[in-house]
């Protein structure tokens, strides 16, 4: 729960594999249970930079620079990573920066370059948020690869999404975006202002932003759309969509659409 400035950029390639010590951790409780231990205080990056961040982890939840960001005044701000390197095959919640954000915030970070994989809510910035939480003004420019509910900035989306953009390479199987994999926020928009410029391939409920999401305000697409079923420019399936637009090429099999795949 303190408060941390960073004070210079920091190179992590020395440290390969699983010698980083992660921030936050998963404590095994017995017969298959564990609890986190969280992140509650404010990191706040001052404008510098993290390179080479290596990690390798299989059959693990809550994977990333920060496992598990949590509270009401939990916050990452004005921080990059350069080139990290997340190789979390069979884990679920995989972000570079965040593996399950819950309440706070994360705002002015980004991602630039280096690869994201995992298996189940998979994000270039963050794996998974929970209602409540909230990313602004955050972009990502890697290449994010997974199974179901991948996005090139977050994987798994059920908060706010805001200011922000992804440009990169999202491949997955279903549930995969080009901004986010799955979105489906309860108390208002799921992304707005956002845009997505990315190369995007999968199976079902493939987008230029988003694979599935319930609302979306003022946003956009571009780039390339690749999948079978409900693939759509700028999502594979959306509830709502106020004042956007794609400009993407599509291609798919059943229920597509140059905006929207299914609704």
């Amino acid at each position: 729960d303190k408060h941390f400035k960073l004070m210079a950029d920091i190179d992590l390639s020395q440290y390969t594999g699983t010698e980083f010590n992660i921030i936050g951790a998963v404590v095994p409780r017995g017969r298959g249970s564990y609890s986190t231990v969280a992140f509650t205080g404010v990191f706040d990056g001052n404008g510098h930079t993290i390179s080479n961040f290596s990690c390798t982890y299989e059959r693990e939840n809550y994977i990333g620079l920060f496992r598990y960001l949590e509270g009401l005044g939990a916050e990452i701000r004005n921080l990059a990573l350069i080139h990290p390197k997340v190789d979390a095959g069979g884990c679920s919640a995989v972000g570079a920066l965040v593996g399950h954000l819950e309440y706070g915030i994360v705002t002015d970070c980004y991602v630039q370059g280096g690869v994201v994989s995992g298996e189940y809510r998979v994000g270039g910035l963050v794996g998974a948020m929970a209602s409540m939480a909230r990313v602004e003004d955050c972009h990502c420019t890697c290449r994010v690869v997974g199974e179901s509910y991948v996005g090139g900035l977050v994987g798994d989306n059920d908060g706010l999404v805001t200011k922000s953009y992804a440009a990169g390479v999202v491949e997955g199987n279903d549930w995969v975006g080009g901004l986010i994999g799955f979105g489906d926020t309860w108390f208002g928009d799921t992304m707005n202002c956002c845009y997505a410029d990315a190369i995007v391939t999968g199976n079902k409920y493939v987008g230029g932003l988003a694979g599935s999401a319930s609302i979306m305000t003022n946003c956009y697409a571009h780039g390339v759309v690749i999948g079978n079923v409900y693939v759509g420019g700028l999502a594979g399936d959306a509830d709502r969509i106020t004042n956007c637009y794609a400009a993407t090429s599509v291609l798919g099999d059943w229920h597509t659409g140059g905006l929207v795949g299914d609704t």
